[in-house]
């Protein structure tokens, strides 16, 4: 490109000592080019986004967004399906069978009762099996209790179903939107931009050519002020050019920052939501006898309960284990003390470590 240049100051014979000179004139540039090194140099790598890292961002936004409309649709036919289930259960509480069932079980729990107090003496007291409580309970009763909780259930979700739509896909598809164009606008100007300015270099390089090469003598003396201008003009307009490079990439980086925090921030309300939504649910029990009866009579329906007693012999390998996916302590606060479990990895943790595994647990009141 600057070849013309170096023509020049070897074609005047007279350009000798002032060669020196133009030897000793780059040293005032060269703070310039460290300068610009050393701002390059500061500039995350990730801070430099090409256009295909922009299309996968998009691409992956997109599919965010389709993701979140089935999420919501399965939502919806979820609340459906589960009001429905509920709905079930309350028809079957209203037949008149299992309204049977409690009065057959009221009327024997009375004769028993009088029978009791005929045959006990006046003086000495009795207990009779009305004053403790009766293991068998109105079937109509927990079918009602569990028709409720899925009513509850079904009305969150179609809450959570309300709040994901308007607090998380609508503010994505409006984010998704906005988001392209300004990529297509900041696209646009800065290809235009780019393009005006590698079109005036070469503009500044052709005149400087054909300002060099219209002198046919060698004995013309050649005017080194005109090629330092050239050199500094060609400079200064390629700092323009990596400069609009330098910002373009820093604004694309900052947008995509922007957006993905602004994602960040919705999907956060929507976990909140979801945590609050749950915690009623699993909260119900504590407000509801019947549904607390019904809760702790099954303390962990994903765990095989064995007495301490016997695990010695399903840990030697004589019976299978069921291992569960509740907390170990949710045996203790469901009212079952006597029931214990063992980690599903506890036996593959004793194999890394060489060590075997237990054969059993014994927890008296004298290591307690």
């Amino acid at each position: 490109m600057l070849y013309w240049m170096f023509d020049v100051a070897i074609a005047s014979p007279t350009a000798k000592k002032k060669k020196k000179k133009k030897t000793n004139q780059p040293t005032n540039q060269q703070p310039d080019q460290a300068r610009m090194g050393s701002e390059y140099s500061q500039q995350d790598y990730h801070s430099f986004l090409t256009k295909a890292d922009l299309k996968d961002s998009l691409n992956t936004l997109n599919n965010l967004l389709t993701t979140t409309k089935t999420y919501r649709v399965a939502l919806i036919s979820l609340a459906n399906a589960t009001a429905a289930f509920a709905k079930s259960l309350e028809d079957c509480a209203r037949l008149k069978g299992t309204q049977a069932i409690f009065q057959e079980q009221q009327q024997q729990e009375q004769l028993q009762s009088t029978s009791d107090s005929v045959n006990s003496s006046p003086f000495t007291p009795h207990s009779s099996q009305h004053d403790i409580p009766s293991q068998n309970s109105n079937p109509a009763e927990k079918l009602l209790a569990a028709s409720g909780l899925h009513f509850l259930t079904a009305n969150l979700e179609q809450v959570l179903s309300d709040t994901f739509k308007n607090s998380f896909e609508l503010p994505l598809l409006n984010l998704y939107e906005s988001y392209r164009q300004q990529l297509a606008q900041h696209q646009n100007r800065y290809e235009s931009l780019l393009s005006i300015k590698t079109k005036a270099i070469r503009e500044t390089e052709l005149r400087n050519m054909n300002q060099g090469g219209s002198r046919h003598s060698r004995n013309t003396p050649r005017d080194l002020d005109s090629f330092r201008r050239g050199l500094k003009e060609l400079q200064d307009q390629v700092e323009q050019v990596e400069s609009l490079k330098q910002s373009y990439y820093l604004q694309v980086a900052n947008g995509e920052r922007q957006v993905w925090n602004k994602v960040a921030e919705n999907i956060s309300l929507v976990v909140k939501s979801e945590v609050e939504v749950y915690d009623r649910i699993a909260s119900k029990p504590i407000s509801d006898p019947t549904l607390e009866a019904m809760v702790t009579s099954i303390p962990d329906p994903f765990d095989a309960f064995k007495p301490v007693g016997t695990m010695s012999r399903s840990a030697s390998g004589t019976g299978p284990e069921i291992y569960s996916i509740l907390d170990p302590l949710s045996s203790l606060l469901l009212g079952s003390p006597q029931k214990t479990r063992r980690s599903p990895r506890f036996d593959e943790v004793d194999s890394l470590l060489g060590e075997p595994p237990p054969t059993g647990l014994d927890l008296s009141d004298s290591d307690i």
